[in-house]
């Protein structure tokens, strides 16, 4: 609920803030030139003398145009408006004319029209943006059957809308008796309808056509705007000339700017083909190189160290101990040879600290003066791992 009403206090605030500011634009004209007032909720008319009024929107009451109302059994509302445009209804005086169209039904159509005095308009002090015939702010406050009988400055209004549209006249402000009179007269408008007849205090006058005239502004504002008066002593020649010839020259400068921004644009793809060319050229040559190097990494890998055993070997031999071959595989070392006796090789090879074991390959051959023996010697695992270090890593 709280806030529920938080936002209707919000709306309220905002339609009392486009209240105050449409007030400030918006005039009445009549036998003179009104204002709108607003004190609380009740609205008024007030002579517009003692204001600097420039109002951009003026509603125009019913003394100064001419009113009609035509239904056309046409339904495509383009058609329409060419009929319109082509047959102007009569009018007793030239003036400024304002449609508002109606669907009846798919084909047809009714057209209210009114026609706004020029010498009504030239006799205003400003040109408003938008004329608003008193009329059709009535109407978009009431629905048919109505009879409404309205008094405001200037004169009494009585308006009736029925199921042939609209239909109003302007009458001087009468008793009772010619009122009632008036309102007798003014029911044929309805055939066998009964209207309901209204006649509205001034303050609910002023604010029936408020409430109108912010309906119309909200539904067809366009159809009241007011044309631009084209006045003979301007030069419209030289005006043209000079616009034509500021649009040539922005339409040039755009152009050449984007045929510019275009060529630099390919100048720099350009330069950065260029670039990536030399980019990929490189990247090709390093990855050529790169399994380059894998491939002889792999050679090297493959290849046996045998220089490492010579050490843990060369102190074997003596004038009687010699090496027919040596062979190295995944830590194992083979060595075939001739000695006085093998087991004094085997011996040996079993004391050395770099051996983790030395055993015979093979039995071993009497050969003359000597022994013929095979044995398979398997390096300790601290040996095999300096075998795989660089020249450089290795300790002292």
């Amino acid at each position: 609920m709280n806030q529920q009403k938080v936002l209707v206090n919000f709306f309220e605030r905002l339609l009392q803030t486009f209240d105050r500011k449409l007030l400030s634009q918006v005039g009445f004209f009549a036998d003179q030139l009104y204002v709108f007032r607003r004190s609380s909720d009740i609205y008024s008319f007030e002579s517009a003398e003692s204001f600097q009024l420039r109002p951009r929107i003026l509603v125009v009451g019913r003394e100064h145009y001419h009113e009609s109302v035509k239904d056309y059994p046409v339904g495509d509302t383009r058609d329409l408006k060419k009929i319109l445009s082509a047959n102007l209804g009569p009018s007793p005086y030239p003036g400024q004319i304002f449609y508002l169209i109606e669907r009846l039904s798919e084909q047809s159509h009714r057209v209210t029209t009114w026609v706004i005095k020029t010498t009504s308009i030239e006799s205003l002090a400003h040109r408003p943006w938008l004329l608003i015939p008193e009329t059709m702010c009535i109407l978009q406050q009431r629905s048919s059957p109505t009879l409404i009988v309205v008094s405001r400055p200037g004169g009494q209004v009585t308006v009736s809308i029925g199921e042939s549209g609209l239909a109003s006249f302007l009458s001087a402000k009468n008793s009772d008796l010619r009122q009632s009179a008036i309102i007798e007269s003014s029911t044929s408008h309805f055939g066998d309808l009964t209207p309901q007849i209204e006649m509205p205090t001034s303050i609910d006058v002023v604010k029936i056509v408020w409430r109108g005239l912010v309906k119309t502004l909200l539904s067809t504002p366009m159809s009241f705007i007011l044309p631009i008066k084209r006045s003979s002593a301007y030069p419209w020649s030289r005006a043209g000339k000079l616009s034509a010839t500021i649009f040539a020259a922005y339409l040039l400068v755009s152009s050449a700017f984007l045929l510019g921004a275009d060529s630099w644009v390919d100048f720099r793809l350009d330069q950065m083909q260029e670039k990536a060319s030399e980019s990929l050229d490189i990247r090709r040559e390093l990855r050529a190189r790169s399994r380059s190097m894998s491939a002889m990494n792999d050679i090297t890998k493959s290849m046996a160290p045998t220089w490492i055993v010579w050490e843990t070997f060369l102190g074997l031999q003596d004038s009687k101990t010699s090496f027919t071959a040596i062979a190295y595989s995944n830590g194992v070392v083979t060595l075939s040879g001739l000695a006085s006796r093998a087991t004094d090789v085997l011996s040996q090879l079993g004391e050395n600290s770099a051996v983790k074991t030395a055993e015979f390959k093979s039995p071993v051959r009497k050969r003359r003066d000597r022994e013929q023996f095979v044995i398979e010697v398997v390096l300790n695992s601290k040996v095999e791992a300096l075998s795989l270090l660089p020249d450089g890593d290795q300790p002292q």
